[in-house]
């Protein structure tokens, strides 16, 4: 009888250490695991964004100064794309992203 006693609470010491073990170790709840997903692809989503938006400046740089027949100097480029950064905030939110789909479906291949 003894020995069925000793059985019990070991049986329950075990339960109890696997609850704390599954607590302490367990994998990051879905929610959290979502979370982490969702802000991993707001960040890739954000560099392919900003990069159509470097490629465009870049191109419309490079189109002024064919048109102008001149080298900007990096101080030049520096207020011209901060000009047309400021002109596509300046869209609004529709426009942005009417301008972001199509940088995408130029650039984007």
């Amino acid at each position: 009888m003894s020995y069925e006693y000793d059985s019990k609470i070991n049986r329950e010491l075990a339960k109890t250490a696997l609850e704390i073990y599954t607590k302490t170790h367990s994998p990051e709840p879905q929610a959290q695991l979502n979370e982490s997903t969702e802000n991993l692809n707001e960040e890739i989503l954000t560099n392919h964004i900003n990069g159509l938006l470097l490629e465009y400046v870049a191109d419309v740089v490079v189109l002024a100064e064919q048109e102008l027949n001149t080298e900007l100097n990096e101080e030049q480029i520096e207020i011209f794309a901060q000009y047309i950064i400021e002109n596509i905030d300046g869209l609004g939110e529709e426009g942005r992203m009417r301008m972001i789909s199509e940088l995408a479906q130029t650039y984007g291949g």
